[in-house]
Parts: structure tokens; sequence; C-alpha cells
């Protein structure tokens, strides 16, 4: 520590060798080299690095192939130490160059070798057979060609071959001459005929193309297999041969776990074909068929466990979770058990006749219902078809029988949905969303006692009504209010008073204005203890009993923690009458938002009130970390001054940030 300190140099550059190799691992060879300029200490860090990747990402900036041999040249001229991995992209048509980088890294003990031709008549591979370390091998479009005096790979672990050409014989005799592969991977590979698997610690082959005959005859260890047999296949137009291949397939792998078939055929009677001959197969080598019909008839998801299934199920959209029902007979009625229904208006296809959707759409819910069995937890509807169609009514009565718990009905422009009586019979409701809707409660109701989330817009009804039930869900923890009848006046204290839980209230458009209208401000105030989130849009911050209520609002919820606030000010009508006295008279003092950390304002119309807000907001908010303010499209030659006002503002925390966002999008 001491000689770093009196040297001035980075801690970086003294950190121990193995971790300075990690971090050069990290990087693509280009940054690695680069890193040269650091200082004299790093000057060649970079040629120790025991992996040299020259792929598509290093090569795509190289235009010419002669700059990439160049570079190839002088990072290997002065490389130091061992190379563990080299990978290669190499489009040139020139295999001389080649064949001397391979015999380079033959002599620096190459354990993982990738190597990408463009031009597969490069046969520039014989240094590649001296590679007595290596442990990964990719080839693709390469010719594969061992010489006769090659005894194999000893250590070599994983295979990947990818459009390679190699003869089937030889295939099958560098296999054996590998004793330690557990990986083996063949795509598309040319010039076999037919493969034979010698490898004793094998655990996964997959293959996809074109052969005769595949023969696992000395592979126990071998647990998970793929094969996929092209469309164009030999196979498919000779059903001897088929049946040959079969015979072959599963002779020594008797620990087979995963088996997967990709058959691209056009018939289903070949298909049958298939399973018939593999399913002999599998006896006659002791392999339990059982275990692979499932994969090959039904699905790998069939025996999941049934709380699986439904997340799966869950996640698709709902005409989608009908659809799974052709996958097999196991999954033919999965659907009918889902615990969570979300209906919209892509259940059914598009039509340009409104009324044709509209039937489909009756149509699929009412059939969908019918066919379900079990409870439904959570029932969504969102439709611009469906306004008031007396089936509604219908699945909402079908639902009270459920012990619905949630429940979303949102419609679109038009006419109101009227809510049926038969929803406030249910009892366990917990979450509740209407959107452009109206209702009235019967007069026996009583509430929703296990209710938390509430969320009205657009929905028309008698304050009174909004009173009595919010006042009535003494568990409600979220609230969320747009456009009602405000028409008459709302009592404030018996609006919120009676909700004990809240934790998160949201307004919308008139919330405030609807607040104010029948509030007392000259009683004793409520706390709202638990209140952490209040969001608010479209203040009017030249109504002074609206902004009275916001205050009073915020300082008596003591556990604050977030505060949304968008404006919707009249400019001239608030730069005309301020009445700044307001803020002397009536702002309380001595209060402190103890806990309020993130303030939003949006829409903001830099008129005097909202500044006087602000800066009360600042002054009192000792934790405060974040205030973001966005000015109103409206306001454009008072952003300068606004900005530089709140530049000005007093803060009661030492680390509030003020964000100025200027452009909206």
């Amino acid at each position: 520590m001491k000689k770093m300190k009196s040297s001035g140099a980075d801690v970086i550059s003294y950190l121990p060798s193995h971790i300075l190799q990690k971090i050069l691992k990290c990087l693509p060879l280009q940054d690695a080299v680069r890193t040269s300029i650091f200082s004299r200490i790093w000057r060649y860090k970079w040629v120790t690095t025991t992996e040299l990747i020259f792929d598509s990402n290093f090569c795509k900036n190289l235009k010419e192939n002669h700059k990439l041999e160049k570079i190839i040249y002088q990072v290997l001229l002065l490389h130091e130490g061992p190379i563990i991995k080299f990978s290669l992209w190499w489009s040139a048509k020139n295999s001389s160059d080649l064949d001397h980088w391979m015999l380079f890294l033959s002599k620096n003990n190459i354990q993982e070798f990738t190597l990408y031709q463009f031009n597969p008549d490069n046969d520039s591979m014989s240094c590649l057979f001296t590679f007595l370390q290596l442990r990964d091998l990719e080839l693709v479009n390469c010719l594969f060609k061992p010489p006769p005096t090659f005894k194999g790979f000893i250590r070599l672990v994983n295979l990947n071959f990818d459009k390679v050409v190699i003869r089937s014989e030889r295939f099958g005799s560098f296999i054996s001459s590998c004793p330690s592969l557990k990986r083996l991977e063949i795509c598309r590979c040319f010039g076999l005929e037919f493969l034979d698997v010698d490898a004793p610690n094998l655990k996964l082959f997959a293959f996809y193309g074109d052969v005769m005959s595949i023969c696992l005859y000395n592979t126990p260890l071998l647990a998970e297999v793929f094969i996929g047999i092209r469309k164009h296949s030999t196979v498919e137009r000779n059903e001897e041969v088929s049946s040959l291949k079969w015979s072959k397939l599963f002779c020594g792998a008797p620990a087979i776990e995963k088996l997967t078939l990709v058959l691209d055929l056009s018939e289903v009677r070949k298909l049958e074909y298939y399973i018939l001959n593999l399913h002999e197969t599998l006896a006659v080598a002791g392999v339990p068929s059982c275990s692979c019909q499932t994969l090959l008839m039904d699905s790998a998801f069939s025996d999941l466990p049934q709380s699986i299934i439904e997340t799966i199920l869950t996640k698709l959209p709902l005409r989608d979770a009908v659809r799974t029902s052709i996958l097999s007979t196991k999954w033919r009625y999965k659907w009918a058990t889902i615990t969570q229904l979300a209906f919209d208006d892509k259940c059914v296809t598009p039509s340009h006749d409104r009324a044709v959707a509209e039937i489909n759409l009756v149509k699929f819910v009412s059939r969908f219902l019918f066919l379900h069995d079990g409870p439904i937890h959570k029932f969504t509807l969102s439709t611009s078809y469906l306004q008031n169609t007396p089936e509604i009514d219908q699945w909402l009565l079908f639902l009270s029988r459920k012990d619905i718990k949630e429940l979303v009905l949102e419609f679109g422009e038009g006419e109101l949905f009227r809510v049926p009586s038969c929803l406030f019979t249910c009892r366990k409701l917990a979450r509740l969303e209407l959107v452009r809707c109206e209702f009235d409660p019967p007069p026996t109701f009583r509430g929703f006692l296990s209710l938390k989330y509430l969320n009205l817009q657009q929905v028309l009804v008698a304050p009174e009504v909004v009173e009595s039930l919010i006042s009535s869900c003494p568990l409600l923890e979220s609230l969320t209010l747009s456009y009602s009848d405000h028409s008459s006046s709302c009592n404030f204290e018996k609006f919120l008073g009676g909700v004990p839980c809240l934790e998160r209230l949201i307004g919308h458009i008139y919330f405030t204005k609807y607040l104010s209208i029948g509030s007392d401000l000259g009683k004793v105030p409520i706390m709202y203890p638990r209140l952490k989130v209040i969001e608010l849009h479209q203040v009017s911050f030249e109504d002074m009993k609206e902004i009275l209520v916001i205050l009073r609002l915020i300082v008596n919820s003591p556990n604050l923690q977030e505060l949304h606030i968008s404006g919707s000010s009249n400019t001239s009508a608030a730069t005309e009458c301020p009445d700044l006295e307001f803020w002397e008279m009536e702002c309380p003092h001595d209060c402190t938002l103890e806990q309020l950390k993130t303030v939003k304002m949006t829409d903001m119309s830099a008129v005097p009130h909202e500044m006087k807000f602000i800066r009360f907001l600042l002054g009192n908010s000792p934790l405060l970390e974040v205030m973001s303010i966005t000015p109103s499209v409206y306001v454009t030659d008072g952003k300068l001054n606004m900005l530089v006002e709140l530049v000005r503002l007093r803060r009661a925390s030492s680390q509030a940030e003020i964000i100025f966002i200027q452009d909206q999008i």
C-alpha cells in the first residue's frame, strides 16, 4: 500500500497478476490491447492473456482480410506464455496463414479451439491433430480428415461439428479415440451416411441432419439425446431404412433420461410408424419407454405440478390457453381450471363488423365460463365491444358464486355500464376496479369487508354512495378515484376518516375539487398514520380551498414517503389573484414532513402558489432525496425564471436533488 501511495499509480495496476488476467479476459481482444496506453506497467500486460478471440465482433470493422492477417501475426508474435483458448472467424481463401497460426498454437498447449470458416475448400487442418491438450473443439464449415497416424484427443470433453465434411468411417474411428468425450453435437454435416458412436463417458448427444443409421452402441452414461431428422432426409423416403435406424439407435444406451425427437414429416402415418419402431427398439435396449413416450406423444410439461401448469397458462392470452387442448389428451381441459381469467377484444378474431365481434366475444366468454371447473380468483374484462350487454350480468352472477377475489371491469367509449346488484354479494373481494361504469349499491349492502384495493375511474356515482362505500371497507390499503358526480358536497372527514389502513391514495380529474367542496376546515383534522403515497392530478392552484385540503392531507400523514402532484392552473387567473397572504395565515409553519423522500411535480406553470407550495415542501422535508419538476407544455418564456427560482429555494435536506425536466415527450 505504501508503494502505491508513493508512486501515485492507480490501484488496479498493482493487483495480483491472476486478477489482471481475469480483467483482460472480460475485455474484447482489441480493448485488451488498448490497455497498453494506461501506463508503463500496463504496456504489455495483454501479451500474457490466455484467451485470444478473433470473432465476428472483432472482424466486423475490418473490411479487408489482409488487415486481419496482419493483426493476428502481430498478436501471436508479441504473445508470451500459454494460449488456452483460440477462436477465429476466417473468410480468406489463402490457407497458408491459417496453417502457420495452427502450427504456432500447437506449441502453446491450446485447450479450446474454435474455427468458423467461410471458405470450406481450405484444407489446412493437419496441425489441428497435434493439439494433444485439446478439451473443447468447435468447427464450422471445415474439412475434417484425421491422418492415419492420428491417435485421438484423449482429453477432449466437448465436440461440436456444424457443416463439417467428414466420412462416416473416419468419424466413428475418431470418436472412439476420444475416451473422455462427454458432449457431442453434430449439425448438418456432409458425408455421414451412418453414425456409430463409441463414447463410454458421453452424457449428451445431439444430432440434426441427414443420416441412414445411428448407433449408440457404447454409451452407458448417456442421459440426454436430441435427434432432428431433416424433411428431405433419405430416411423419410425409405421405411426399411428408418426401421434399420431405430433398431440400432439405442443398443448401448441404457441410461437415457431425456429423449427429444424432431421429426419433420408431412404424413401422420409416417410419424406413427416412427414411434412404433422406436418403442420396440427401446424395449429391446432396456430403456423405459414410458419416460420417452411423454416427450413424444404428449409434452414434457404434462407431468408438471398443477400450480406450475397454471402459471404457464396464465402467462398466455386466454385464446392461446384454450388452444393448448390440441397438445394431448392430458392438456385437453387444463385451461378449464385456470383461476385467473383475463378477457379482452383480442380473444376473438378482429372484425370490421362491430356486431359480429360482439357476438363472437360474448360466445367465447360464455362458453369459457360454462366449461370452467373450480374457483375463479381473478376476473378481468377489458373491452370496447361490449357495453350494456345482458350477458355481462349473467357472468357477474356466475362469478359471485365462485368466491371471486379480484374483479376488473373496463369499458370503452359509449354508454356507461350499469353494475348489477349481484356484484355487491361478492363478500370476499380484495380488489375491485371499475372503469366507465355506474352503480348504486342496494340498501342491504354492508360493505366489502376484505377489500384492500379500490379503483374507480370515470364512474358515475353519488358522493354519499362513495363515502358509504369507502367507509365500509375497513381493510382498504389503496384507493384510486377519478370523475364522479360532484354536484353536491362531500364530507372530507367521512370520505377518508373511516379508512384507517389506507397506504396509497390516487386522485385523478376533479378529485381535489371534489374533496374541497364539502370539507369542514374548522374541525380538528383527522390523522392518516399509514398513508405513504399520495398522487393527485389536475390540482388547481388558484383555488385556496383546494390548496388547503392538500396541505392538510400532507401534514396529517406522518409516514408520507412519496408525493406526486400534477397541476391544471389557469395561468392568467392564478397570476392576477395571487392571495399570497394565504401562506402566512393558513400554512402550518411548525410542521415537519419527516418521512418524505420523493416528490414529483408535473404540468407546473410557475404561478406564485405553485412556487410557494414547492418552497413549503423543500423547507419542511429533512429527508427529501429527489424532487422532479416538469413545467407545463404551455409554459415557454417562464421556464428559465422557474429554474432560477427553484435553485434559490432553501432546502431542509442537504441531500435533496432537484431535477428540472424541461421537455415533455
